[in-house]
C-alpha cells in the first residue's frame, strides 16, 4: 500500500486536496461527501529486466449531493497534473512515470445513498523497484 499513501501524500503536497475534502484508500466511505479515492488495480505486465512494476492506479472522486462539477473538476486537475509526472521519487515509491489511461474523468452517476456524483480515473504508474 506504501504507493497509494505515496500518492495521497503527493497530492496534499501539492494542493491537489481542496480544503474540507478526504483522502482514503481503497474505501470510500459513506461520509463525508467530499472524497478522494485511490486504489490500486493489476495494471501491466511486469518489464522484469529494467526492474520495473506497472501497477494501475484509479482515484475515483465523489462531491455533495447533486453537484457533478465540482468532484468532476477536482478529479480533472489531478488528472492534468499527475499523466506525465515523472521521473520522481515519491516518500518511498520510485515512480518512474505515471500515464493517465483515460482523456478525462469518467462519470460512474450517482450513489444510491444521497444524490452524490461519482467521477474515476484510472492511471497506469511506472514504478521502478
Amino acid at each position: 500500500m506504501a504507493l497509494l499513501d505515496d500518492i495521497a501524500a503527493y497530492l496534499k503536497s501539492q494542493g491537489l486536496v481542496p480544503s474540507g475534502w478526504r483522502v482514503c484508500i481503497y474505501f470510500m466511505p459513506p461520509s463525508p461527501d467530499r472524497v478522494i479515492c485511490l486504489s490500486e488495480y493489476g495494471g501491466n505486465t511486469p518489464q522484469v529486466k529494467v526492474l520495473l512494476d506497472e501497477p494501475g492506479l484509479q482515484i475515483r472522486v465523489r462531491g455533495q449531493s447533486e453537484d457533478p462539477q465540482t468532484p468532476r473538476g477536482v478529479l480533472e486537475t489531478i488528472r492534468i497534473a499527475l499523466d506525465g509526472l515523472g521521473p520522481l521519487t515519491v516518500g518511498s515509491s520510485n515512480v518512474r512515470w505515471i500515464k493517465a489511461v483515460q482523456s478525462a474523468p469518467m462519470s460512474l452517476g450517482i450513489d444510491g445513498q444521497d444524490n452524490r456524483w461519482e467521477f474515476v480515473c484510472n492511471f497506469i504508474v511506472g514504478k521502478g523497484r
